[in-house]
């Protein structure tokens, strides 16, 4: 599993009950894993967006963001 690197995210994560934390992390491997092998996609940032987490990418015209909560 790739390390929490935004403190802000960790944060959300921990305050999540031990069961729905369990959840919304296992839906991280997928989207670090995913988005190299799409060309298009370019590096994922983790961030909050409406106090959610959130994957986002700075490469324009590349899609939205997709958020965990």
């Amino acid at each position: 599993m790739k390390p929490l690197q935004n403190p802000a995210v960790a944060n959300v994560f921990k305050a999540c009950p031990p069961a729905v934390r369990k959840q919304i992390l296992a839906l991280r491997t997928p989207i670090f894993e995913t988005a190299p092998l799409t060309v298009s996609v370019g590096k994922i940032e983790e961030t909050l967006k409406r106090l959610e987490p959130a994957y986002t990418t700075s490469k324009t015209t590349s899609g939205s963001a997709v958020r965990s909560d």
